[in-house]
């Protein structure tokens, strides 16, 4: 290489020439202490052509051995720099200095750089910078030659220049290495967290061990074997030996094999005899070891098929001393080479770190970069696709290097979509140049592994391979399995192996299969993972044959739906998670492929989906038959109506009311033009009625309400559950037109008819819940905090605790608790539903923002005013990142933060949040609770900080004026009593006695309680209007 050392560095800590000088000493001593000119790549030019700058920095990076990072405040904050020491990372492995490349000088004190969180604080390249062995020059920058009569410092140089030729010694090593290993692909790519466990098991682990490489053809492992001889050649100085033991099953032969490569001619005795050839093979290596330091040697023995050649008895031959150390690469797993055993150790290889693709591919194309950001992001598409198989991505690689002025990125992956993976194979054909992996067929490779397999083995994986590939139900493939092969259901007897369990085993060791989940303390595997290579072969071999290949179809399809219909009917249980996310992938895919039951397992799914609160996905699914449908292809029985009125109530559940209406006004178009079935006609008008309450249109729900239970009642009965839910509808829409007591009696006539039918416990309780909430807002707190406790009792024993069913439960029961001045309970239930709401929606959601809001509402009934403010501004962010932000839960967020402020003492801010939540109410349009209350709470504001209330008492005229008492049912004036009784009581009476002296209406003037003796506060002892509002007055 023509540089020994590239120097890494920002151009501002040179003003003074610092560095150029420490560059200049460090050459001057390296040639007294190594005999020989440093050769070092030091850029001294300003940046002006950024392409010419990178491309001149870039070949110096290439061609120089080792990096010199000079630290300073400068250097981590320049992106120039991070990209120099990213870029010589990239090739560090190919200078065979894993690890050891760079050699960072700290030259001006970094903040932080000692401290022990700094990582925590950093960015990757920084905390990977952190762990290279600095050496301290700190003094230099400050004193530059003089610094040299510091004792320390020049010991500092002097270490550095020691190591500095230790490496390039390490390197040239490396050019001269003895051995007949493969030579190194320059393009090989990452793998550190392999190569790092393999030096520690190989290098550093127990003497005689022999450490297995296992995974699928192709996947990468005599290239990381291979690698590693590379990088680590220094320390062996007898070399690398590389052994192909491909169809062999005599270690001792294949051994003796290496006779050719290192110049050994056996005589007549020796060539006789296996045995006398090993020794002499054996005894060779253990000499070269002994001359050349350091005094050991590698031995690969490479593509092991035969598990014969790795038996005990044959291994054992091989001296257990720190002289040889074992390298196996092996398409076998851990039960194919005879179990668990002292001295072996296995380190299974997969696919690519999706990172290391890219670059792979990257490094094949001209100059070693994409063209452009869509070629970059073309080949990223790729790797998905091939699921970062490394031959696969390799074979792509070198067919887009050898073409790369012809076919593009871009280019590939239309063909790779049009021919699937049978288009790598055509690719790679037409490619001159050698593979590393030897091989230029994907089929080919891995037929080589599924000939090991037996009849059942390959029928499981057929199974499989139809399914997703990162979601295989292993006790889905047993059922199937066991249809064909009885035996393999059955338990095994005691003392005798278990059939399904050795199966299982034998495709996990080949790395066809790889755990991904197991049931929690019975360490059985439940789902697995299939790389889509393997599948697609797979599925290619299985349609050979088309009558079985349909057969098999038809018997996944319908075991998919009978687990549909069979979690549609439990109860929610969390052990099923995993296998309602399976159910999920697999009928997107059924779906996808318009396969057997698809859409009716479908159907089965969404509800199913939408009980464990997986709204987002229940909604994904619902879309996906509606799509399908339109396309003309519906089963029988399967409703469009249905598919969009799920969609919808999932897109409700997220907060989405524009894709709600979409859907469900589309439902209701489908109804008025044709014969629809009454079950559909009563969703959707009970949806509706939903979207409705939801956009704070309790008028326009009414009527939907109401005609909804009347159909309910004459088609399906008065006691049915049909009715029950028309009946829970009106009664919500009855509660936000303050009609209470009509309210109260729907609810309680739903939940009696929910306990008459005990597989409705979902439905009984939210129905309690609701109830519980009416009879709160009635002031009947006892007969609430009974409702409550019930309906959180029948969710506890159905197992819903996770649930957001129990996160709603929560919310009410917390409310009804605090009523009782119980807060701590009322605030552990409330914390409670923030996890769930976290687990569910994900802290980002409207519904985490909920919780954090009525934690808010609790700490102001509590008096914690800051911790108040504190979730009701995290609530507010949080409403504001919303895709869609919603203006009445703005309006709502913003009247509680400006309360807040208010009760604090901080009408300023008060009255800022209170502008704020009137803006987004007026662009709702409409006067009603939320509308008095904000007016009411900026008049207390304004006489706080003694401003005009001209314009509020005119808004408040207007509302009396044009006599709205009735806005949308919602009664205005309850509305400002219990307002003005909440804001008032917060006030000095000489405040009450201003707001007496300005108010124009007499029915809002106030009489005070002169014998309420609270300082600073008044009790209101009369308020001029008759009925009082018996909503709590913040909003939660």
């Amino acid at each position: 290489m023509p540089f020994d050392l590239f120097v890494s560095y920002s151009r501002s800590d040179d003003h003074q020439g610092r560095i150029t000088q420490l560059i200049e000493r460090i050459k001057t001593d390296f040639k007294m202490f190594a005999g020989r000119p440093l050769g070092v790549f030091f850029d001294v030019e300003e940046i002006h052509g950024m392409e010419d700058w990178r491309h001149r920095i870039l070949q110096g990076l290439h061609e120089s051995r080792l990096l010199l990072a000079c630290l300073s405040p400068s250097y981590v904050q320049s992106d120039y720099c991070e990209w120099e020491f990213n870029e010589y990372l990239k090739n560090e492995i190919d200078k065979a200095y894993f690890g050891d490349g760079v050699a960072p000088i700290y030259f001006i004190e970094v903040p932080g750089w000692e401290d022990k969180d700094f990582e925590k604080k950093s960015t990757a390249w920084l905390i990977e910078l952190r762990r290279r062995q600095h050496f301290d020059l700190r003094p230099w920058f400050n004193k530059g030659e003089e610094s040299l009569r510091d004792v320390t410092i020049k010991e500092r140089i002097a270490k550095l220049n020691i190591q500095i030729k230790e490496r390039i010694v390490r390197f040239e090593r490396t050019e001269f290495k003895l051995g007949n290993i493969d030579a190194h692909n320059p393009h090989f790519i990452g793998r550190t967290s392999e190569l790092r466990r393999l030096r520690e098991i190989v290098a550093f682990g127990k003497v005689g061990v022999l450490t297995a490489i296992h995974g699928l053809g192709g996947i990468g492992k005599t290239a990381l074997a291979i690698e590693y001889a590379h990088v680590f050649s220094h320390e062996y100085g007898g070399g690398c030996w590389q052994v192909h033991c491909e169809g062999k099953a005599d270690l001792l032969d294949a051994i003796a094999g290496l006779a050719a490569p290192l110049a050994l001619e056996f005589n007549e005795e020796e060539s006789k005899s296996i045995d006398l050839q090993f020794q002499r093979v054996l005894a060779e290596l253990h000499n070269l070891a002994c001359k050349h330091a350091p005094n050991r040697c590698l031995l690969l023995l490479d593509n092991v098929d035969n598990p014969k050649i790795l038996e005990p008895i044959q291994t054992k031959h091989l001296p257990a001393s720190d002289w040889l150390h074992i390298l196996v690469t092996t398409r076998l797993g851990e039960p194919d080479l005879y179990g668990t055993h002292i001295d072996r150790a296995f380190i299974p290889v997969d696919e690519m770190p999706e990172n290391d693709a890219l670059e792979l591919i990257k490094s094949y194309q001209l100059g070693g970069v994409f063209s452009s950001a869509s070629e970059q992001d073309a080949a990223f598409e790729i790797i998905k696709i091939l699921d970062r198989f490394t031959l696969a991505v390799e074979m792509t690689a070198v067919y887009l290097g050898q073409y790369a002025k012809e076919v593009t990125c871009s280019g590939f992956l239309t063909r790779l979509k049009s021919e699937g993976f049978a288009g790598i194979d055509r690719a790679a054909k037409q490619t001159t140049e050698r593979l590393r992996h030897g091989e230029k067929c994907l089929v080919a490779t891995l037929n080589s592994t599924l000939e090991h397999l037996k009849d059942p083995e390959r029928l499981a994986l057929i199974y499989a391979a139809l399914l997703p590939a990162d979601q295989i139900a292993l006790p889905w493939i047993r059922t199937l399995v066991t249809e064909t092969y009885p035996e393999f259901g059955k338990d095994s007897e005691p003392g005798y192996p278990d059939l399904w369990e050795t199966l299982l085993r034998h495709l996990l060791s080949f790395r066809l299969l790889q755990v991904t989940n197991l049931i929690a303390g019975s360490g059985h595997p439940v789902n697995v993972k299939m790389h889509r290579i393997v599948g697609q072969t797979m599925l290619t071999l299985a349609s050979n044959d088309t009558i079985s290949y349909l057969t098999i179809i038809l018997k996944l399809g319908g075991l998919i739906y009978e687990r549909s219909f069979e979690l549609s009917l439990r109860p929610v249980d969390k052990n099923y998670i995993w296998e309602l996310d399976c159910l999920f992938r697999s009928i997107q895919n059924w779906i996808i492929n318009n396969r057997y039951l698809a859409q009716a397992s479908g159907i089965l799914c969404c509800s199913t989906l939408r009980d464990y609160g997986r709204y987002r996905v229940s909604q994904e699914l619902a879309e996906m038959l509606i799509e399908t449908i339109n396309k003309g292809n519906t089963e029988p029985g399967i409703s469009i109506i249905w598919c969009h009125n799920m969609a919808g109530i999932a897109a409700l559940d997220m907060d989405d009311s524009v894709m709600a209406e979409y859907h469900f006004f589309f439902a209701k178009k489908l109804i008025e033009n044709s014969s629809i079935d009454d079950l559909d006609r009563l969703d959707t008008l009970t949806n509706i009625s939903c979207l409705y309450r939801r956009k704070n249109r309790p008028d326009l729900a009414i009527d939907h309400s109401k005609v909804a239970l009347k159909i309910s009642e004459v088609k399906f009965g008065k006691d049915s559950p049909e009715t029950s839910i028309r009946c829970v509808n009106l009664g919500l829409v009855l509660q936000d037109l303050c009609n209470l007591k009509e309210a109260i009696y729907l609810f309680h006539r739903a939940v009696n008819i929910d306990m008459n039918h005990p597989d409705l416990s979902q439905n009984t309780c939210m129905d309690l819940s609701t109830l519980a909430e009416a009879l709160r807002n009635n002031e009947q707190i006892e007969e609430a905090e009974k409702t409550i406790r019930k309906a959180f009792e029948i969710a506890s024993e159905k197992g819903y605790n996770q649930h957001p069913l129990m996160m709603n439960i929560m919310i009410n029961y917390a409310f009804i608790l605090a009523e009782q001045n119980n807060f701590y309970e009322a605030e552990r239930l409330l914390f409670s539903a923030c996890e769930i709401a976290s687990q569910f929606f994900g802290k980002t959601s409207s519904n985490y923002s909920l919780c954090l809001n009525n934690i808010g509402v609790l700490s102001m009934l509590k008096g914690d005013l800051h911790n108040a403010l504190d979730k009701f501004q995290d609530s507010l962010r949080i409403e504001i990142d919303q895709k869609n932000p919603d203006k009445q839960k703005l309006a709502y967020r913003e009247l509680n933060i400006g309360i807040a402020y208010l009760l604090d003492g901080n009408p300023v801010e008060s009255l800022s949040h209170l502008h704020s939540g009137w803006n987004h109410k007026v662009r709702l349009g409409r006067h009603d609770l939320l509308t008095a209350r904000l007016l009411l709470t900026r008049l207390a504001a304004s006489f706080l900080l003694k401003e005009s209330n001209d314009l509020f008492v005119g808004q408040l005229k207007t509302l009396n004026d044009e006599d709205i008492l009735m806005a949308s049912g919602i009664n205005i004036k309850w509305s400002m009593a219990e307002a003005i009784k909440s804001i008032i009581n917060t006030l000095p009476a000489e405040q009450i006695h201003l707001w007496n002296s300005s108010c124009k209406f007499e029915n809002l003037k106030i009489e005070i309680d002169s014998s309420f003796e609270l300082k600073d506060a008044v009790q209101i002892k009369k308020l001029n209007l008759n009925e009082e509002w018996p909503k709590p007055y913040l909003f939660y």
